[in-house]
């Protein structure tokens, strides 16, 4: 008798733990489409709170602008860039650019093109001890200067209409803004900007929306690098990027320091007027990450990180495990279908941000890769940088951050 039963006790015994497996995973795939409703919903509203950059007739040109344009190693974009500035109409300006110890021929080109048509070049050598990237090359642009506004935009920055400067200065007069940023239409015409760069944009929509930045009683306040314009004394009383000089990303920290300190900050929607670069390869896009996550950790702790990482593990691992899962277990279709709609949905957003931005929505399926790549950049990063520190590249330089405000500059030497 006991050895016709004991079969039929190991059947029900591991009958039961699949059930369990399919309840639990059933309850995390509802779970998971309840949340990424929500982050479609908030996400689509939030296209309704942008503030556009309107074209607005008339000239601003009581005020001179010092437009400051950083450049490192940007000879395939620079002249693009210039001629955009220097096209702008509607506002007196003065062009500045600060060739920060370039290695190829972004000065010559400089030199060749546009002297002679107003523009000054600044060249400086490396940069000094606790001055991480740009910041260095914008500080002494603004030295340099004797604009009533400052300017700052990146080098791969072009623009597509004459107006964009006029109608921001003429923007911030009307209204009273002190500080202003513009949100840009970022270029994805590589493939890694197609794979990564969507799935990027619908997470600082939705964790770091606009209209944040744009509520007085918010502490945050995102800027682009792009383009970042301050009054003068304003951004002398601030500090400057003297004042964020060890920061990795100056653009963000000038932003919420200008609000913290109780001046008018603006974040404005001119992705049909202003283009931009983020990143074209894959290991620049890893790159951008490693600073950015660094940049967490030296900001907020390093225990930030975890909480990060943990939430990438349950909204961006476990949809891939959920979908997947099928494929090792007998289910129903009622049962497939539910394990595969938080992955769906995921598609669903990057499909969105793609059309955004101007791309084929059928690259969507390359979110998984985007997935792996984020959560793997945020898991490295959480771990070297409590145990044996991050190395950071920017523009031929790099830089080892470990532990809290502990920076070495690596340049031209061996770490």
């Amino acid at each position: 008798m006991y050895l016709i039963n004991q079969p039929i006790y190991i059947y029900r015994r591991e009958f039961i733990s699949k059930r369990m497996i399919e309840y639990v995973a059933a309850a995390a795939s509802l779970f998971l489409t309840t949340v990424f409703i929500i982050f479609i919903r908030r996400r689509v509203k939030e296209e309704r709170y942008l503030i556009r950059l309107e074209r607005v007739e008339g000239a601003n040109e009581d005020a001179l602008v010092s437009v400051i344009i950083p450049a490192r190693n940007e000879a395939a974009t620079i002249s693009k860039c210039v001629e955009g500035v220097l096209s702008q109409v509607g506002v007196k300006k003065e062009v500045i650019v600060v060739d920060d110890a370039s290695e190829d021929n972004t000065s010559l080109i400089l030199v060749e093109k546009y002297l002679g048509r107003g523009l000054r070049l600044v060249r400086l050598g490396s940069p000094g001890d606790g001055w991480v990237g740009k910041s260095w090359a914008c500080h002494h642009g603004y030295l340099e200067s004797s604009g009533d506004w400052l300017l700052f935009i990146d080098a791969d920055t072009s623009f597509v209409d004459r107006y964009v400067v006029g109608d921001t200065i003429g923007y911030a007069i009307r209204n009273r803004v002190d500080a202003l940023s513009l949100i840009p239409t970022l270029d994805s015409s590589s493939f890694a900007s197609r794979t990564i760069l969507p799935t990027l944009v619908a997470l600082k929509y939705v964790l770091t929306p606009p209209r944040r930045s744009n509520d007085p009683s918010d502490p945050l306040a995102f800027f682009y690098g792009a383009y970042m314009l301050f009054r003068r004394s304003v951004y002398e009383s601030i500090g400057g990027h003297a004042r964020v000089r060890s920061h990795i990303l100056e653009d963000k920290s000038l932003g919420e320091l200008t609000k913290a300190m109780g001046f008018r900050v603006a974040l404005l929607d001119a992705r049909d007027r202003l283009r931009a670069k983020f990143n074209e390869s894959f290991s620049g896009y890893v790159n951008a990450l490693l600073r950015l996550f660094t940049e967490y950790a030296e900001s907020a702790g390093p225990r930030r990180l975890w909480k990060y990482l943990a939430a990438g593990l349950v909204f961006m691992i476990l949809p891939l495990i959920l979908a997947f899962y099928p494929l090792v277990a007998s289910l129903s279709i009622p049962m497939t279908l539910l394990m595969v709609l938080p992955l769906s949905l995921i598609f669903t957003i990057q499909a969105y941000e793609l059309n955004k931005l101007g791309t084929p929505i059928y690259y969507f399926p390359l979110v998984a890769l985007s997935i792996l790549v984020i959560v793997g950049v945020l898991f490295s990063v959480a771990v070297r940088y409590r145990w044996i520190g991050v190395k950071l590249k920017w523009r031929g330089r790099e830089y080892r951050y470990r532990g809290p405000r502990h920076i070495s500059r690596e340049e031209e030497r061996n770490s």
